[in-house]
């Protein structure tokens, strides 16, 4: 029994007994009362009916009472407010729940059958990792492991752009450097560049035949990947400023994109960088392996071949020597896909992308993890999918989410004003540190569990929030070992695996044999009933495509734990109730690992 088929059950009694009684058909969809002193279950059918049946619907919620058959699962039923119907379950039911509470709990068959595939991560090559990344992986890690335990195996998708002015900014100010060392040149905001507005930088940019300079300083991913961020930031306000750099740089994106071999050696490298950086980095957050790695270096000819063929089809037109969507005929607005100078922009990418994602997986739903900043963009996009493949507007949705902000603005990646994503891990690393540093750990354990109780606190912030909402992020809130935190539930964890240390056998022969749930008082069965409902919760999830329901109810858990613990032993009661005690605390460790896991986080054993 769990509360998805329970939930089933009650519901079907009362359709059943509508239907015997006045003759209604009408589905019914429990809730669950925030206070369990109005039960386990409410609904609002005497309410929904009233017209057919032309009666008071305290009247016809009374006849629903009285005309419930004997069953099971349903203790009593009560009438509240106008006609609410509050049930309470069977103490039974709750008990065998309880009873079969195991690391698949939570599980269910609602996607069987079902492929979906989940596009995110999404970092852009030679460019910083920041903050912004985190709050995207975070949300499609968890999101994959939401939709894996509902029955199916989703599938994960990583584009990546390695392509695109970005990459040609960056190259750009490497070769600069390799011959002028750009470090020398003044870049910071206020200060003037050596090269003014229309001034021409001294010298041609020659491919470096050999190492460039400082190259052999960058030993370590980490380094490699602080030293692309910083000479991208270089080009980037260059481009901004100097003319000639500007044209310079439009001349190395075409290079790349034409393959060529003066600028490919180079690019080739330096891709391969920030590849194994983002290796790196994912390893570090808990990702686990992506089915598939899809770069714009690979769709930009199959986009463009796709758009010129649609072109003399009619779904796409010229504009001032450019190639564009007219999304105004659907009530959108109007985007280029191929340029005035024949490149294909990331709309005709796309247009190649989604044929190679279907062809390698034909998905029922391919669920696309991108900043909100471009909601409008996707529209077009899917829009313009339907025209070449009519019915994928359907199987296509934008999980649009929130920018995480700064007191000082947004970042950018372009002027170098970038909080990056291990920057902040560390710093949280560093406060966790001092948090519990009076700690009895070995030091061994304590870097281990800095770690991760750092990550801990900030996947629990990027997906606390529900995902189109903006986040301001706060450092000294995220690590607290209280409130709403990650930490917080961590260490809920914590105290119970040490209760159950301390007081159980070691060979856990507590959990054997028949355990009396009768002599549980009500504090105990409300702490229990609290349980019953983590299945539902992670299926909302899933429809919804947001954790933060699991973040909410992992919160509600833990404080309940927390004031059940204040008013309640299990040292020293008596051993019928210490073992139901110790089998219900078991219990409530289990849900919190197993939601843990679906937010990807990790759990400790001690702080």
């Amino acid at each position: 029994m769990t509360i998805n088929s329970l939930n089933q059950q009650v519901s079907k009694l009362i359709e059943e007994t509508v239907k015997s009684v006045f003759n209604i058909e009408k589905a019914i969809k429990l809730e669950v009362p925030k206070d369990t002193k109005f039960g386990d279950f409410a609904c609002n059918i005497a309410m929904q009916i009233v017209k057919e049946v032309s009666k008071n619907p305290r009247e016809i919620a009374q006849e629903i009472i009285d005309n419930i058959p004997e069953n099971e699962f349903i203790e009593k039923v009560e009438i509240a407010g106008p006609g609410f119907l509050n049930i309470t379950v069977k103490s039974e039911i709750i008990a065998e729940i309880l009873s079969n509470i195991n690391e698949k709990y939570g599980n269910s068959e609602e996607l069987k059958g079902k492929k979906i595939m989940v596009e995110f991560a999404h970092p852009n090559t030679h460019k910083a990792f920041h903050i912004g990344h985190l709050r995207n992986i975070c949300l499609g890690e968890s999101l994959v492991r939401i939709i894996n335990s509902q029955g199916t195996k989703a599938f994960r998708a990583n584009y990546q752009g390695d392509v695109g002015l970005h990459v040609a900014k960056c190259l750009w100010a490497i070769l600069r450097q390799a011959q002028d060392d750009i470090s020398k040149v003044p870049l910071s905001k206020g200060e003037k560049l050596a090269n003014s507005r229309g001034s021409k930088p001294q010298g041609e940019l020659q491919t470096p035949q050999s190492p460039f300079q400082g190259e052999a300083n960058l030993k370590t991913p980490q380094q490699k990947a602080e030293y692309l961020g910083k000479v991208y930031a270089q080009g980037g306000q260059t481009y901004e400023k100097n003319e000639q750099a500007k044209q310079e740089i439009h001349a190395i994106n075409k290079k790349i994109y034409a393959r060529d071999p003066d600028i490919m050696p180079l690019w080739k490298k330096t891709r391969q960088w920030s590849l194994d950086y983002f290796e790196h980095i994912y390893k570090r957050l808990g990702t686990q392996q992506f089915d598939h790695y899809y770069f714009e270096s690979q769709t930009f000819e199959l986009g463009k071949e796709t758009v010129l063929k649609f072109l003399e089809k009619g779904v796409f037109e010229e504009s001032e020597k450019a190639i564009i969507f007219d999304g105004e005929k659907y009530g959108l607005h109007k985007r280029v896909f191929i340029t005035n100078e024949g490149n294909p922009t990331y709309e005709a990418k796309d247009m190649g992308l989604f044929q190679m994602q279907y062809k390698d997986f034909p998905f029922d739903r391919n669920i696309h993890v991108v900043a909100s900043e471009q909601a409008e963009y996707f529209k077009v996009i899917f829009e313009a999918m339907d025209k070449i493949q009519p019915g994928m507007k359907e199987k296509q949705y934008n999980l649009s989410y929130g920018m995480v902000k700064l007191t000082s603005g947004k970042m950018s990646s372009r002027t170098g004003d970038v909080i990056t994503a291990e920057w902040l891990i560390d710093e949280a690393k560093q406060k966790v540190a001092e948090i519990l540093k009076e700690s009895d750990l070995l030091d061994e354990e304590k870097e281990e569990i800095n770690e991760k109780v750092a990550l801990g606190a900030i996947k629990f912030t990027m997906l606390h929030a529900t995902a189109r909402n903006d986040i301001s992020f706060d450092l000294e809130q995220a690590v607290k070992l209280h409130g709403d935190s990650g930490p917080y539930l961590q260490y809920a964890y914590t105290r119970i695996s040490s209760i159950l240390r301390n007081l159980s056998d070691r060979d856990g022969t507590f959990l054997k044999g028949a355990i009396s749930y009768e002599v549980l008082n009500e504090s105990d069965w409300n702490l229990a009933k609290k349980l019953i409902y983590f299945p539902e919760v992670v299926t909302k999830c899933a429809d919804e495509y947001s954790p933060h329901h699991i973040t909410r109810y992992l919160l509600d858990l833990a404080a309940l734990f927390s004031s059940w613990y204040e008013s309640n032993s299990v040292k020293n009661a008596e051993p019928e109730l210490q073992k139901a005690r110790l089998k219900l605390l078991q219990s409530v460790r289990q849900v919190l690992k197993n939601g843990l896991y679906l937010l990807g986080i990790e759990t400790v054993e001690k702080m």
